[in-house]
Protein backbone atom coordinates (compact mmCIF):
# COMPACT_ATOMS: atom_id res chain seq x y z
CA UNK A 1 0.00 0.00 0.00
CA UNK A 2 1.27 3.32 -1.10
CA UNK A 3 0.45 6.52 0.59
CA UNK A 4 0.66 9.86 -1.31
CA UNK A 5 -0.23 13.91 -0.42
CA UNK A 6 -1.86 15.92 -2.87
CA UNK A 7 1.58 17.06 -4.44
CA UNK A 8 2.03 13.28 -5.56
CA UNK A 9 5.11 12.79 -2.93
CA UNK A 10 5.11 9.27 -1.64
CA UNK A 11 4.88 9.60 2.22
CA UNK A 12 3.92 5.95 3.23
CA UNK A 13 4.69 2.71 1.78
CA UNK A 14 4.21 -0.64 3.37
CA UNK A 15 4.38 -4.16 1.99
CA UNK A 16 3.22 -7.29 2.70
CA UNK A 17 4.58 -10.81 1.75
CA UNK A 18 2.71 -13.20 0.55
CA UNK A 19 0.90 -15.37 3.60
CA UNK A 20 0.98 -12.59 5.71
CA UNK A 21 -2.08 -11.05 7.08
CA UNK A 22 -3.30 -8.43 4.22
CA UNK A 23 -2.00 -10.50 1.87
CA UNK A 24 -4.63 -13.04 1.63
CA UNK A 25 -7.76 -13.59 -1.01
CA UNK A 26 -11.03 -12.17 -0.15
CA UNK A 27 -11.29 -8.76 2.39
CA UNK A 28 -8.14 -7.61 4.13
CA UNK A 29 -7.31 -4.75 6.12
CA UNK A 30 -4.40 -2.18 6.79
CA UNK A 31 -4.27 -0.01 9.69
CA UNK A 32 -1.91 3.46 9.43
CA UNK A 33 -1.29 5.32 12.24
CA UNK A 34 -0.95 8.53 10.18
CA UNK A 35 3.13 8.41 10.70
CA UNK A 36 5.01 9.14 7.29
CA UNK A 37 7.78 6.94 6.56
CA UNK A 38 10.70 9.64 7.85
CA UNK A 39 9.12 9.06 10.87
CA UNK A 40 6.75 12.17 11.76
CA UNK A 41 2.89 12.39 12.04
CA UNK A 42 1.35 13.38 8.75
CA UNK A 43 -0.62 17.04 8.88
CA UNK A 44 -4.73 17.22 8.54
CA UNK A 45 -5.50 16.84 5.01
CA UNK A 46 -6.45 14.54 2.19
CA UNK A 47 -4.61 11.66 0.66
CA UNK A 48 -4.56 9.32 -1.75
CA UNK A 49 -3.70 5.32 -1.49
CA UNK A 50 -2.78 3.13 -3.63
CA UNK A 51 -2.34 -0.60 -3.14
CA UNK A 52 -0.67 -2.62 -5.56
CA UNK A 53 -0.77 -5.98 -6.52
CA UNK A 54 1.92 -8.04 -8.70
CA UNK A 55 2.55 -4.29 -10.02
CA UNK A 56 -0.86 -3.14 -11.06
CA UNK A 57 -3.38 -1.45 -8.72
CA UNK A 58 -5.49 -3.88 -7.48
CA UNK A 59 -9.36 -3.64 -8.15
CA UNK A 60 -10.96 -1.16 -5.83
CA UNK A 61 -6.97 -0.49 -4.75
CA UNK A 62 -7.15 3.17 -5.16
CA UNK A 63 -9.15 6.20 -2.87
CA UNK A 64 -8.37 8.99 -0.82
CA UNK A 65 -7.53 9.09 3.31
CA UNK A 66 -8.99 12.15 5.20
CA UNK A 67 -6.90 13.20 7.75
CA UNK A 68 -8.58 15.39 10.78
CA UNK A 69 -6.90 15.81 14.43
CA UNK A 70 -8.42 17.91 17.28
Amino acid sequence: MNIFDLAGNLIYKQSISSGQAGSLAGYNEITWDGVASSGGVVGNGIYMFLVIVDGKVANNGKGKITVFKQ
